[in-house]
This record gives C-alpha cells, structure tokens and sequence, in this order.
C-alpha cells in the first residue's frame, strides 16, 4: 500500500518545475509543506495581500485576476494541474499582485515563505527551475502586452481561444469543445475588450461556422479559419 509520503512525492515529483529533484530533496520539500484542499469559486488570496506562501495546483483549476483603479476585473490567466502561484509577490517582498480563485475543487501544496526559501537555499536545482517558470510567466506576460497593442479583438480574441483550446479541450461532435465555462464577460476580460465587442465577434463566427458561444460553452468548429483570425 502507498503512503501518504509516497503520494505526495509522486505528486510533485510529476510538477516541471520539481521534476529534476532526487527523491531525497522531495522529502525535504514534503517535509515542510501541507496540503490544502479548497471547495469550488474559494478565494485563495486577494491582491494587496501580504505574501506569505506559495503554492503548487495538484489538482483543479484557479482563476488569476486584477482590478483596475476605474474597477474593472481583467482575468490574467487561468492555472492548472503542474503550475505555481505566488512566488512573484514571494520573492519581491511585494503584496500581491492579483486575485486568486479556484474553479473546480482543488488540491495545493502549500509552503511557508521562510522555509521555501531555506529550502532553495540549499537546493540549487530547485532554484534554477523556478527562475524558469517566472521566466516563462514574464514572456507570456510580455507576449499579451504585444498582443493588445498590435492585435485587433478578432485576432486577439481567436489567439486566446487556440490557447484555451489546447489547454482545455475535448473533441464533440461540430468540432472541439473548451472545457471550461466562460461567460462572455470572461472572454472580453481576459481578451482586453468589452462584453458587447466580444458578443458581436463570437455572434459573427457563429454565422460564419468558426466558433459559438453557448451558455458558457465555447465550442471551435472550424480551428483552421479560427488560426486565420490571429494573422488578419
């Protein structure tokens, strides 16, 4: 029989950014951590908060979003299964910068600032993978600032829907089905438009057989003329 300590190294030893660790620096990982099970739509932590922890998604999804000073919610990204969260604000000794959400039920492992950072202390490996994924997260961010100053909303709009798609996708009958739901004020938050602008486009691709909109569901239905949207 598995134990728990088994378990929970099998786990993280699965997540990129631990996978080179041995199974002794696993332990000493495990050793100071806990994992928290969060029902659905809990709020992780809100920004402005003080950063004390990180976290590792075992499993479920979360919603990262922000607040305008005029008070709109802009959705920056949707993480799952492998990522991490808030080792930005960690590392900076800044509050933090976004507010964190769960959409399914979810499993995190939980570190406490100071014992996270004795343990990259003596863990380079470790280290190293973590500047990679804050570099990765720092292009992704860098690619969205380009998009919304060059991308029109069709193109910006189908490039979130193809990235979506390959995150969250299942194939149905008319095509390929985001397995997430989206309302429309979703979509334009995270595409940097208004609900209307997104409305008119999705109703748009609905009559041109690209893609629809239904109740939350965003189904592709022709993912070949959608890649053409992004280069319009």
């Amino acid at each position: 029989m598995t134990s728990l300590i088994e378990q929970r190294r099998a786990s993280i030893a699965s997540l990129e950014i631990f996978a080179q660790l041995s199974e002794q620096e696993l332990d000493a990982l495990i050793a100071v951590g806990r994992i928290e099970k969060l029902p659905a739509r809990h709020e992780l932590f809100h920004k402005g908060d003080e950063a004390h922890t990180f976290f590792l998604i075992l499993s479920g999804r979360l919603k990262v979003t922000s607040t305008s000073p005029e008070g709109e919610d802009v959705v920056f990204s949707i993480m799952e299964r492998g990522e991490s969260i808030g080792e930005v604000a960690l590392f900076a000794s800044s509050p933090r910068t976004g507010t964190v959400t769960t959409l399914d039920p979810s499993e995190l492992f939980v570190i406490q600032k100071q014992d996270f950072v004795r343990f990259l202390r003596t863990h380079p490996d470790a280290t190293l993978s973590v500047l990679e994924t804050l570099a990765g997260r720092l292009l992704r961010l860098s690619e969205r600032v380009e998009d919304s100053r060059f991308l029109n909303l069709p193109g910006r709009l189908a490039k979130l829907l193809l990235s979506l798609e390959r995150r969250f996708s299942r194939p149905v009958a008319e095509g390929v089905m985001i397995e997430l739901k989206l309302s429309q004020t979703d979509l334009a938050e995270m595409a940097g438009a208004s609900r209307e602008a997104v409305n008119k486009q999705m109703r748009d691709w609905k009559e041109r057989g690209i893609a629809h909109h239904d109740h939350g569901d965003v189904t592709i239905l022709d993912k070949e003329r959608l890649e053409k949207e992004t280069i319009l």
